[in-house]
């Protein structure tokens, strides 16, 4: 079987629309070592809070989103050598002021 080649994106952006399947443009993402992902509201989304399980791919940094205090961008990660997948649940809020979700996406990295 061949390798598969993965692309590093940093950021690597991901689309926030809860007329998505599971929110997101992509339901699994592979962040690679040193970059930081990028959630970027799309369609009608007013706001959103993204909360990863601990324990995440960020320390003690667990919450993303346009609520306030909150960042859209995460810091840079630093991989573990064994692969890892990160849970986290993504709730939005339309322009209308609806909630959707939670969604369940994951992110994966680490690895070598």
């Amino acid at each position: 079987m061949p390798n598969k080649v993965i692309t590093c994106h940093n950021p690597l952006p991901i689309q926030v629309d809860h007329t998505l399947p599971g929110g997101v443009n992509h339901k699994d993402v592979y962040l690679c070592d040193q970059c930081k992902i990028q959630w970027k509201k799309t369609g009608n989304v007013k706001d959103y809070e993204v909360v990863f399980n601990p324990p995440g791919p960020f320390g003690s940094t667990t919450k993303f989103g346009t609520l306030p205090g909150e960042h859209e961008t995460t810091p840079v990660y630093n991989a573990p050598v064994d692969l890892t997948v990160y849970k986290y649940t993504i709730t939005i809020w339309d322009t209308a002021g609806a909630k959707h979700g939670p969604f369940d996406p994951h992110v994966v990295g680490g690895g070598s």
